[in-house]
């Protein structure tokens, strides 16, 4: 389904820690004017140190996403 130009687009997005390293973000863009689902998708980010080196999420960031996806859960 197309998006068109002067359609109101809502972007939504949750972050889910896949190891103490990698996080996923998934999206759904969404029409608001019919709630139609337009498309999906998904990144993946690997935190890293200053030398790029792969290193552990830091433990607030961690929070956050833990407690965003356990406040998602059951969403659709």
């Amino acid at each position: 389904m197309p998006a068109r130009y002067d359609d109101e687009l809502e972007i939504r997005t949750k972050g889910t820690v896949v190891t103490h390293v990698r996080v996923e973000f998934t999206y759904e863009i969404v029409r608001v004017t019919d709630g139609a689902s337009l498309v999906t998708g998904h990144t993946v980010h690997a935190a890293l140190d200053r030398d790029g080196r792969p290193c552990r999420l830091p433990p607030h960031v961690r929070a956050l996403l833990e407690e965003t996806s356990t406040e998602t859960a059951g969403r659709p």
